[in-house]
């Protein structure tokens, strides 16, 4: 933190020398400071690869939460009522505190945007992003949830014109999926194993096309009273079925495929096209919560050693007894056969 100080993040141009570049690099665990290769003049600090992703989505929440629009409260913009924005320039001497006057300046965006890809959400962020949203903010930063929202408001999309937002706004498509209790269904994080039933609100008396890529990942099939759950798995690339027929999406490995869905609403024809993500099944919060205080707590661990050296202890005994039990039967044996081999040999004599 105390390297990358005031400077934007932002790729640093390797081909210049550290004297062209007026700092050092690299620098500590793979950091850099240096020449920004995307605008070509000033420093700015680039991250190892693995921290990347995570940099640029804590930029983005920053930037999507501080959005504070200068004359919607008396005070207007101040320090505690900031605004930032990202930018595309590494040029901005002592201009990044947010003032009545000035909104605060984030970048450089075109290589942030970069990191979000390059550094895709893994499990850890989101177990990171879980437990501050269960435990201490109430807040989730949604750019880990929904990377993609990232070139929608910033990105390559941002220019593409959106539908109304109550018509669910994902290029353009009214199709909304809902589930049995009329609830939004989100395809990113799927469990293998699971069915889900889905509906969209297409035009009534029109058909509805699901189509999936990959039939081996997720499975599609017409939802009647007494098949979910059923253990026979019908494998269909396409199903056609009328509106208001619900569907079974059956997760079946973990993967990612693309849904497709075709119908008319309110006399048009919309496609919606969706990612869907089937991931590992994730130990509940608050199994792992119990487990951390567990581990954490000295007088469990204590206990767990002292059950553990008494176990030991325990098979120690009972082999010990055992052995002595073993020994004593062999000899008992062994002199009876020898008492018989002396009477033999009396009686021939």
């Amino acid at each position: 933190n105390g390297l990358q100080s005031q400077l934007f993040y932002g790729n640093v141009d390797r081909s210049k020398s550290v004297t062209d570049s007026g700092s050092t690099h690299p620098n500590t665990a793979g950091n850099l400071t240096g020449t920004s290769k995307t605008v070509g003049s000033g420093t700015v600090f680039e991250p190892q690869d693995s921290d990347k992703g995570d940099i640029a989505r804590a930029v983005f929440y920053m930037v999507a939460r501080y959005n504070y629009l200068s004359g919607s409260d008396a005070d207007g913009i101040s320090a505690d009522n900031p605004n930032l924005e990202l930018v595309s320039t590494s040029k901005y001497a002592a201009k990044y505190t947010s003032t009545t006057t000035n909104t605060g300046k984030l970048g450089i965006v075109e290589d942030l945007l970069e990191w979000n890809k390059l550094d895709p959400v893994d499990e850890y962020e989101i177990h990171r992003n879980n437990l501050l949203f269960n435990n201490y903010t109430n807040n989730r930063n949604p750019f880990i949830d929904f990377p993609e929202w990232a070139d929608i408001i910033w990105g390559e999309d941002k220019d593409v014109k959106w539908a109304d937002p109550a018509s669910d706004g994902i290029n353009g498509s009214k199709i909304i999926l809902k589930t049995e209790d009329d609830k939004t269904f989100n395809p990113t994080s799927l469990n293998p194993d699971e069915s889900y039933v889905v509906k969209v609100n297409a035009d009534a008396g029109t058909s509805v096309k699901w189509t999936v890529d990959d039939e081996t990942i997720l499975n599609i099939e017409e939802a009647t009273s007494n098949n979910v759950g059923s253990a026979s798995i019908k494998y269909k690339k396409t199903e056609t079925l009328d509106s208001g027929k619900k569907v079974i999406l059956r997760a079946l490995k973990v993967g990612t495929t693309k849904l497709t869905i075709e119908c008319k609403i309110d006399g048009k024809d919309e496609k919606r096209e969706i990612s869907v993500s089937v991931k590992e099944k994730s130990v509940p919060q608050e199994q792992e919560n119990l487990l951390e205080k567990i581990l954490k707590n000295p007088l469990y661990i204590a206990i767990g050693i002292a059950v553990i050296v008494f176990l030991i202890v325990l098979l120690i005994v009972f082999f010990s007894v055992a052995s002595k039990k073993q020994k004593r039967k062999v000899k008992n044996t062994v002199k009876k056969n020898v008492k018989k081999t002396i009477k033999k040999s009396n009686g021939k004599k």
